[in-house]
């Protein structure tokens, strides 16, 4: 509501999931949206709370900064959202004591930093294109883990199996989520000849 957003039923489950479960794993094809919820995810984890911390990563510093960050930077613009936006890959609270626990940050799996240390608030953890990251976040962002109210979700598609992303689709500690292209309300559109109902998606 505050995003004025429609969704699909597969990015609401996804938020549910986020919502319910520590740790959530969504294997899709290509425009489903999923880059586009998990901004959704990071903007509410930090709007919603007065104590929240956010972290975003992916294979290459290039992808953290321009695909879920990028669009949760354009959600908090967009909506006027009361924070300091950096080009940096940070968005935070304007208060100079607050901005320490309540913020958004983009990370470079590169070289971990940043996934060290941080107990100071609930942290949402977004691992863009988790077939592609060093296993070694994998075990740092365990290690962020500490408060029962942390989460993360992993997204991605679905193309090597012998991934640490692979092993954590079979778990069940792990809500996992497979969607098919053939499912999205524009291919049900389309196959009907009807307008699509979400511009830019599959």
């Amino acid at each position: 509501q505050r995003l004025k957003l429609n969704l699909t039923n597969e990015q609401i489950q996804i938020l549910f999931s986020v919502l319910n479960n520590r740790r959530t794993a969504v294997m899709a094809h290509h425009s489903l949206g999923k880059t586009f919820i998990a901004a959704v995810l990071l903007v509410w984890w930090i709007d919603c709370w007065s104590s929240h911390i956010g972290y975003i990563t992916a294979p290459t510093w290039s992808q953290a900064l321009g695909l879920t960050f990028k669009q949760a930077k354009r959600l908090a613009m967009l909506n006027k959202l009361d924070f300091d936006i950096l080009d940096s890959g940070v968005i935070r609270d304007r208060d100079n004591f607050r901005q320490t626990e309540r913020f958004l940050k983009a990370l470079n799996s590169k070289n971990g930093e940043g996934f060290q240390g941080e107990h100071t608030a609930p942290i949402l953890i977004v691992i863009e294109e988790a077939v592609g990251v060093p296993n070694y976040i994998f075990d740092a962002s365990e290690g962020l883990m500490t408060d029962p109210r942390c989460r993360i979700l992993e997204i991605a598609n679905p193309t090597d199996e012998s991934t640490i992303f692979g092993e954590h689709c079979e778990l069940s500690s792990y809500e996992v989520f497979s969607f098919s292209a053939l499912d999205h309300p524009n291919i049900k559109a389309e196959l009907k000849c009807e307008p699509v109902p979400f511009e830019g998606a599959v």
